[in-house]
């Protein structure tokens, strides 16, 4: 019982370290100094040896929560380098098409309007379904019947999928379907299967890295010794509270040949699960913290480079899943959603502290992510995971038309 006391001023002064910001004061550049915003951000020319792959991975991408787009509600995004509007027409079916009207060009953001069960562009008021197919010019009698039966007048769509309260579209550059099974039933499987309900979203500033650099972690078993030894806290920081050990596995994929936690072989070609257990947390390094803080299971699975779901277990708290949606909208910006559900209603305020832990881990990585290159040849040494392997799962959300970089490509 004691030890339980004791541990309530910890546990408080821990999540007020998760509000502030993990770069130190001392020792380092401030973090205004160590990272830039898009206008006055530093660039700098690709370097000789660099080796990224293409910026935008083929797959599916997270737009926006049900919720912001309601019946005949019109919105537009810009992900992948695409201008793209989503819609959701008078019988609640969500389309999302390229954003400019195939007649004049007109962008159908700005403007344009939904008429039941589609979208018309603002300046003649062609109409569009949720497929892209024209379905109505109203300056022809006819309503342009033969018109709409021409394929260069339809705009290009892409397939939609609305889970849990989330609205993704599937964006590939050579125009292939889905890969099965869906997200319901793979990579958003767990909240349906611990009944787990939406609690907390957060938003964060847009990273200046490449979209793989979280799953290119999974490889990296080392650096949770280094990076993030200390929670909520930059490695240089001298007064942080709270240090933390793990224990990890090299991560499975079905491109590897590897197996469920039931035995049964992995069959989602997209996903990478890597499992990893806090063993222990100590205050200052020397008191060590009552188990029933840690998480008994922890689990992180990505579905292509850009979506991370870690599922956690708390004892007494209960189950929780956080989301990390990821949209590179421009080669080497990368904007960050994260998302919380929880099996309890009354755990939700754990799941927000889960989210700013969460946030924590990201921005402690931030710092290297956003100021590193990729060697064509890496120099492996004995104890490495398998990059080979990464390499291996990362080139399938590639192909022939994803856009490669130029000599004089700048981030």
């Amino acid at each position: 019982q004691l030890s339980a006391v004791a541990a309530i001023p910890v546990v408080l002064y821990s999540v007020w370290r998760l509000l502030q910001d993990p770069a130190p004061t001392r020792g380092t550049k401030s973090r205004t100094q160590l990272h830039y915003g898009p206008a006055d951000r530093r660039r700098r020319k690709s370097v000789d040896g660099d080796d990224f792959p293409p910026p935008y991975p083929n797959g599916w991408y997270f737009l926006c929560a049900s919720k912001d787009i309601g019946v005949g509600c019109l919105r537009s995004f810009f992900i992948t380098g695409r201008e793209l509007v989503a819609f959701r027409n008078a019988e609640g079916e969500v389309g999302v098409v390229s954003a400019f009207c195939a007649h004049q060009g007109v962008h159908i953001g700005h403007g344009g309007f939904v008429d039941g069960d589609g979208v018309r562009c603002p300046y003649h008021h062609w109409k569009f379904g949720t497929d892209g197919k024209l379905q109505h010019i109203p300056q022809l009698e006819d309503g342009g019947a033969r018109d709409c039966d021409r394929d260069r007048n339809h705009l290009k769509s892409f397939p939609v999928t609305e889970d849990s309260g989330l609205i993704f579209c599937w964006v590939h550059a050579d125009g292939e379907d889905p890969l099965a099974p869906a997200l319901s039933a793979s990579f958003l499987r767990p909240i349906k299967g611990a009944k787990l309900s939406w609690a907390a979203s957060l938003r964060m500033e847009d990273f200046h890295m490449h979209v793989m650099e979280p799953s290119h972690n999974t490889v990296d078993w080392y650096h949770f010794k280094t990076v993030h030894h200390l929670l909520a806290a930059h490695w240089l920081n001298k007064l942080a509270p709270l240090y933390a050990t793990y224990e990890t596995q090299q991560a499975r994929a079905m491109i590897y040949g590897s197996k469920n936690d039931n035995g049964s072989p992995v069959t989602d070609p997209q996903l990478l699960v890597f499992d990893q257990r806090v063993l222990s947390v100590k205050l200052f390094d020397h008191i060590a913290l009552p188990s029933t803080f840690i998480p008994k299971v922890q689990q992180t699975s990505f579905c292509g480079p850009q979506n991370m779901a870690t599922h956690l277990e708390i004892p007494v708290v209960g189950q929780f899943l956080m989301l990390l949606l990821m949209v590179p909208v421009a080669p080497f910006r990368t904007e960050m959603q994260l998302q919380a559900y929880s099996e309890k209603w009354w755990a939700r305020p754990v799941a927000h502290i889960l989210l700013w832990a969460l946030r924590a881990t990201l921005t402690q990585d931030r710092e290297i992510w956003e100021n590193k290159i990729m060697h064509k040849t890496r120099n492996s040494i004995k104890g490495d995971w398998s990059w080979t392997m990464y390499d291996k799962w990362l080139r399938q959300f590639y192909s022939p038309s994803s856009l490669t970089w130029s000599d004089d490509l700048s981030w």
